[in-house]
């Protein structure tokens, strides 16, 4: 799985930017979906899920996953994207420690702490 998620985060990512420059946000669930159909229909047609139904829910973790990266540039959905086709495939994901915080959270709080002023009060940063 430490192998697999980073290189499927990659391509992930990767391919949200190749249908970015083809369509847009709004029609990426649509293109998505589209594609399941296709895979349904037509033997030639792979998309890896081999099942429609867990295809179109993939199809909405991602959409969700890029909406969560352009409203707060989290990476963290397309991370459960990944684990979850991982699980799909027949993987175990390991579990986190309970006292592991997002990635983001973690940077926060480190940009938080670089931030302030030697009165203690917040700097907006410089641009």
């Amino acid at each position: 799985h430490e192998d697999f998620q980073p290189a499927c985060i990659a391509h992930t990512k990767k391919l949200v930017t190749s249908l970015d420059r083809a369509y847009t946000d709004v029609q990426l669930r649509s293109v998505l979906e589209n594609e399941c159909s296709l895979d349904k229909m037509f033997v030639s047609v792979e998309t890896g899920f081999g099942d429609d139904d867990a295809c179109k829910n993939f199809a909405k973790t991602l959409v969700d996953a890029r909406n969560e990266e352009l409203e707060k540039g989290s990476l963290e959905g397309y991370k459960k994207f990944c684990d979850g086709y991982y699980e799909f495939k027949g993987g175990k994901v390991p579990e986190k420690p309970k006292d592991e915080k997002p990635e983001k959270e973690n940077a926060k709080k480190e940009k938080s702490k670089e931030h302030k002023s030697r009165d203690g009060k917040e700097e907006k940063p410089k641009e």
